[in-house]
């Protein structure tokens, strides 16, 4: 049977060169912005978990309880590029915490900055000759200076470039007074 390239090799007496052990490793994410804890996490189910390359080494004689040591190769830039990525849009890792905070000062930052629906125009005064013209036309003006739930969550990504969704938007917003989401958004529900 042949073994695959991400298959654990046993055969180690001990750690192949290149290989850093489970703190080692810690401190190398660290040193490339991908926060970990180190007391308390398991690195070997983060390593699987982001296909980072690791190894197991026997144990040695006299050592008969515990868990065999595991030496990971570091990763590469794409790899860790890869994770800190993925951290970042997922709000449980230490990454993703931070970037939340940040999207929840923006979410409020872009809504008080945002127009009252009162102030955006009924009609526009222009030269257009049809009413469908005119109504596309203001429905134009009105989706560009007006604001949704959608599009306060793509404003965060084009600005933040992580992922954010209405929901985000709308825990956010409970902290708002009723009327003035109704002054602000162009939908409510």
């Amino acid at each position: 049977m042949v073994k695959k390239e991400h298959e654990l090799l046993w055969d180690y007496e001990e750690a192949p060169s290149g290989t850093l052990n489970g703190s080692d490793l810690i401190a190398y994410l660290g040193r490339n912005k991908i926060k970990i804890r180190s007391e308390g996490d398991n690195i070997t189910r983060f390593a699987k978990n982001n296909e980072i390359r690791f190894v197991v080494v026997k144990r040695p004689k006299g050592m008969q309880f515990g868990s065999n040591p595991h030496y990971f190769y570091p990763p590469t830039k794409s790899k860790m590029e890869s994770i800190l990525k993925k951290m970042n849009n997922s709000n449980n890792s230490f990454n993703g915490k931070e970037i939340l905070k940040k999207k929840k000062v923006l979410i409020n930052e872009i809504f008080n900055n945002g127009t009252d629906v009162d102030k955006l125009p009924k009609h526009l005064n222009d030269k257009v000759k049809t009413e469908t013209e005119r109504k596309e036309k203001l429905g134009q003006y009105r989706e560009e200076h007006g604001l949704t739930k959608t599009l306060i969550a793509k404003k965060v990504y084009e600005k933040m470039g992580v992922k954010c969704n209405r929901k985000l938007v709308i825990s956010v917003l409970k902290n708002k007074s009723e009327e003035m989401i109704s002054r602000k958004l162009k939908k409510i529900g």
